[in-house]
């Protein structure tokens, strides 16, 4: 192949890779649920106050892709930080949202309950406890299996938890409330961490102040709670969600060529 033909097929190379790029515009209104509290302008989306703009269809996530979200964030006169999240809301095959508990796990909390715990009861037995903890964030799931393919898992008990105490052989964990279901002995259970979504972007921004913003993430996560460094392995698909001045401190914002580009 001569220098000509050597180039030419670089530049084929080169076209091809840029094309199979999509690129979503996200001052696009009808990407987005209606929201009376947000308006939209050329390559601008103008939140008023305290808002979530949530996307009408999720995107699918593939880790072998790249996701750049990339924006300039204005905010105007005030006199607090705007607290400014975008990211993304899990959702299953079926578009349907997940919150963070049917997905984050903790590490080496998988057991085994021991003895039946009927519906009303406080109690549940379980094999080894050592790893829990009674912080009101971590719930309970069960049906859960121990190569994480229950995830997302929704049979979440929203409980938290009053006491976990070693009895012998078993642990024995008490409950704020009582059951709502029977949880026969065998039953495997870990567990979750509630929280957020996920998120590309997450700051404080000062009032009189530009701020450019691109994250790109890619590729697979270890399981349990989200992090920036790789999707959760049982993220399939996903809502596009902006969140201006989630701490109510009225200091306005526009937000400006907002994109999200995966290639």
């Amino acid at each position: 192949m001569n220098l000509f033909s050597k180039i030419a097929a670089a530049a084929v190379v080169a076209t091809s890779v840029l094309s199979a790029a999509e690129v979503i515009d996200l001052s696009d209104k009808n990407f987005w649920r209606d929201n009376p509290k947000v308006s939209f302008a050329e390559n601008q989306i103008i939140p008023n106050g305290h808002v979530m703009l949530l996307s009408k269809k999720t995107i699918t996530i593939d880790p072998a892709k790249k996701y750049t979200l990339k924006m300039e964030v204005i905010t105007g006169e005030g006199e607090k930080p705007n607290f400014f999240l975008s990211g993304l809301v899990p959702a299953d095959k079926k578009g349907r949202a997940l919150d963070a508990l049917n997905l984050q796990t903790v590490n080496n909390s998988f057991t085994q309950i021991t003895e039946n715990a009927a519906k009303g009861d406080k109690i549940i037995k379980v094999k080894d406890a050592s790893n829990w903890k009674n912080n009101p964030i971590w719930k309970i799931a069960y049906n859960a299996k121990e190569d994480f393919s229950d995830l997302p898992n929704r049979s979440i008990l929203k409980s938290a938890i009053e006491s976990i105490t070693k009895d012998g052989d078993s642990w024995i964990i008490t409950l704020k409330t009582p059951l709502s279901i029977d949880l026969p002995a065998g039953t495997n259970v870990r567990q979750h961490v509630s929280g957020g979504h996920y998120y590309f972007i997450s700051s404080f921004i000062k009032p009189n102040k530009n701020q450019n913003f691109s994250k790109t993430i890619t590729g697979k996560s270890n399981y349990g709670t989200y992090h920036s460094k790789g999707f959760h392995p049982a993220m399939t698909d996903a809502f596009l969600v902006i969140m201006a001045d989630w701490h109510g401190k009225k200091t306005p914002i526009v937000i400006k060529n907002a994109t999200l580009t995966i290639e």
